[in-house]
């Protein structure tokens, strides 16, 4: 059996997303607690609180970005080879973000850091290449 990992992107967020995997697995609340110590708040209580916190993007992205990782770290100390994983795919919103599309499979690589990329996603929350015009309205 072949293996894919594919990653969402912004607007999959809901209330409570990582929260069921930090509870039974040690790796991913591990991994919620470097993302929090990176951010300066508490991703577990922006994420997994009740309200409209969870969908605002300076939430929602690293929320997305760390329950991924998460579930990866998990999926890897139960025995999964990254390096044998022949599809690695990720979903964006909007063009520029394409541009951001491999962070998540990055992390995995262990080209960059988490923190860096959590750092890099509250310094610009709209990517590189923020819309203008009615586009970005909408």
């Amino acid at each position: 059996m072949n293996e894919a990992l594919l990653f969402p992107g912004q607007g999959a967020q809901y209330e409570g997303m990582g929260r069921d995997w930090a509870q039974v697995h040690p790796v991913a609340r591990e991994t919620f607690r470097e993302a929090s110590e990176a951010l300066g708040f508490s991703l577990e209580e922006a994420c997994w609180s009740s309200g409209e916190t969870v969908h605002r993007t300076d939430v929602a992205q690293p929320g997305i970005l760390v329950t991924s990782v998460a579930i990866v770290r998990v999926l890897e100390s139960r025995g999964l080879d990254l390096a044998s994983v022949p599809l690695v795919a990720g979903l964006s919103l909007g063009i520029a973000n394409k541009f951001l599309e491999p962070v998540a499979g990055a992390v995995l690589a262990r080209i960059l850091v988490l923190v860096f990329i959590i750092l890099f996603i509250q310094k610009w929350p709209r990517g590189l290449f923020p819309q203008r015009g009615r586009a970005a309205e909408g």
